[in-house]
């Protein structure tokens, strides 16, 4: 291993530590409040922290390799596997932050693949979310037409018959 690669994989390390406090602290903010540049924040820092973690594993990969070679490939192998699963991980946030998925309805019957939504669903209970009273004979899953299914759009977990 060449002296610039261990100066580039020392940088990388300092630079993984920094965004794993950074992504701790936006992540306990997330939790508590919910703050919105707070899930900017640290899902930014989990997919930096782990593109930024694979140089830093390589090089101890190669440190490692004469002394105790098979210890050196196992935690190469679980290491990347783990920090690309990190840097997917909050690529993904950021992606769902930067293209929000549009809203779904608030009480639609969920239908397995290919029944239609107003036919009952298998199985002797079903879930519905709960609707405001003003959308009551104006579901959004029925597009406004009365239908004998669900039985009561506007009630909070009504199960089905």
């Amino acid at each position: 291993m060449t002296r610039s690669y261990e100066r580039f994989a020392g940088a990388c390390a300092l630079l993984v530590a920094t965004a794993g406090v950074v992504f701790t602290i936006t992540f306990a903010v997330v939790v508590r409040d919910g703050d919105h540049w707070a899930k900017w924040a640290s899902s930014i820092a989990l997919a930096a922290g782990g593109l930024l973690a694979v140089p830093v594993l390589l090089a101890l990969n190669a440190m490692l390799r004469t002394p105790e070679a098979q210890f050196a490939q196992v935690g190469l192998v679980l290491g990347l596997a783990g920090a690309l699963g990190a840097a997917a991980h909050g690529a993904y946030d950021v992606a769902v932050l930067a293209n929000p998925v549009a809203a779904t309805p608030t009480c639609p019957a969920r239908s397995t693949r290919g029944a239609s939504p107003h036919s009952p669903p298998p199985g002797p209970r079903w879930q519905y979310s709960a609707c405001s009273s003003s959308e009551a004979g104006n579901c959004p899953a029925c597009s406004g037409r009365s239908a004998s299914w669900p039985p009561s759009c506007c009630s909070s977990c009504t199960s089905g018959a």
